[in-house]
């Protein structure tokens, strides 16, 4: 699982497999953690929990087991990337179309068309792409007439 991708999802399953060391004690709990972030824990093999709306973003994720004698060890951390859906917005500014999304959305790009009446021939934009106040952001000229935009992601 480390280096998982996942769109926009409700929820996402982690499991571990916890024992102790030489087999003695017991396991009492297995806690999810996001960095220092307490995801859930589970006190009963096997250990796993649902991870609902994980925010978009890349994630850092163990497993931390405590035994019956308050002893903790800790998993190696895996990598989790996490893409938001997102909707695109339009601002028409003095001559200027904005096209913007959220940065946490994931790896789209903008595509246009003049027709969405099929057969749709997507194009990509070519303008460039910025980041401002957590937004993806393309500046175009506005003077090209009617035209159909959406995000692309080819993941």
């Amino acid at each position: 699982m480390d280096g998982a991708t996942f769109f926009s999802p409700s929820s996402i399953p982690l499991s571990a497999i916890a024992t102790t060391p030489y087999g003695s004690g017991t396991i009492s709990q297995v806690r999810f953690m996001d960095g220092a972030t307490i995801l859930g824990s589970d006190a009963s093999a096997p250990y796993g929990l649902s991870w609902t709306l994980p925010k978009g973003g890349v994630h850092l994720l163990t497993a931390v087991g405590t035994d019956s004698a308050g002893g903790s060890g800790s998993s190696a951390p895996i990598t989790v990337i996490v893409h938001q859906s997102a909707s695109l917005a339009f601002q028409q500014t003095e001559g200027q179309l904005q096209l913007s999304w959220p940065l946490d959305a994931g790896p789209y790009s903008a595509e246009t068309t003049l027709t969405p009446s099929p057969p749709v021939v997507w194009e990509p934009v070519t303008n460039a792409v910025s980041q401002v106040n957590g937004q993806y952001q393309i500046l175009m000229e506005s003077t090209e007439g009617q035209r159909y935009f959406r995000l692309w992601s080819s993941n």
